[in-house]
């Protein structure tokens, strides 16, 4: 059971290791699902310039991205979990006092969400394919998009 003080979702929460300092984040975290959640916000029309200005290809810019957004931010993110001691909301994105989840409410989650904003089908398969690998890694996980 969960503190009942702790809003459900609860958005922007901050992991930290035993000197205070931040060792991750999560966008929103869900107690009652027992769900993590990341929103992604790769634009297409951005990575059309990087496109350009790289001289590569939509694709590519679009597999980099996918590549440093979904895995390896998800990696460190789990590994995170296992070697944070606490958490606090995240100072950037509020600055109220508000209730987060302790850390233990939420270490043993196994279900990771990313919300995708950019609906071109060339983005969604770049997430896929990082995806996959992340399932790969850690086989008692799950992955999802939304």
């Amino acid at each position: 059971m969960h503190n009942a003080s702790v809003p459900d979702p609860v958005k922007n929460v901050e992991m930290v290791d035993s000197r205070g300092n931040p060792t991750g984040e999560f966008d929103e975290i869900s107690l009652p699902s027992k769900t993590l959640l990341e929103d992604k916000r790769g634009s297409l029309i951005g990575f059309e310039k990087q496109a350009v200005r790289n001289k590569t290809t939509v694709e590519v810019e679009i597999e980099k991205w996918a590549e440093e957004q979904i895995f390896n931010k998800t990696v460190g993110r789990i590994t995170s979990l296992a070697i944070a001691v606490g958490t606090r909301p995240a100072e950037k994105k509020t600055a109220d006092a508000r209730p987060v989840p302790c850390i233990d409410e939420f270490r043993a989650f196994r279900i990771l969400i990313f919300r995708l904003k950019e609906t071109d089908s060339r983005v969604r398969d770049g997430i896929v394919k990082q995806k996959d690998r992340l399932s790969e890694m850690f086989p008692d996980w799950t992955f999802q998009l939304a």
